[in-house]
């Protein structure tokens, strides 16, 4: 009985889903303009609704809810534009398996805009 539960435990334990989290992060600055470039990992099988993903994706970049990074905006402010390239799994990085592509910005109304691009082999 007690190798039944440390065997439950065991696979409990090595099941427990990684959390998304970011590879890369470049930023550049040009004039007025400061763009953030992100490649981010979801460590999942993917997601079909590409907009909720990338409106959570935007919301850990402003709240710094990304376990393995964390961002500073007390200098230049937010971001004027954000452009991330999603993948399901680490090893999709290495294969060049994009999931999906995304930019974000807001407008000088305030209102948010997402782009998203698919790739070429999921169209």
């Amino acid at each position: 009985m007690k190798l039944l539960y440390l065997l439950l435990l065991i696979l409990c334990v090595g099941c427990g889903r990684r959390d998304m989290e970011v590879q890369n992060v470049q930023t550049s600055l040009y004039e007025d303009r400061y763009t953030q470039n992100l490649t981010v990992v979801l460590n999942t099988s993917g997601s079909s609704d590409y907009e909720a993903c990338a409106r959570e994706i935007i919301a850990r970049c402003k709240d710094n809810r990304f376990p393995n990074v964390l961002f500073s905006y007390d200098q230049l402010g937010y971001p004027s534009s954000v452009n991330v390239s999603v993948y399901a799994k680490e090893a999709h990085i290495k294969n060049g398996a994009l999931l999906f592509f995304f930019h974000y910005e807001r407008n000088d109304s305030g209102e948010e805009l997402y782009t998203i691009r698919l790739p070429e082999s999921a169209i």
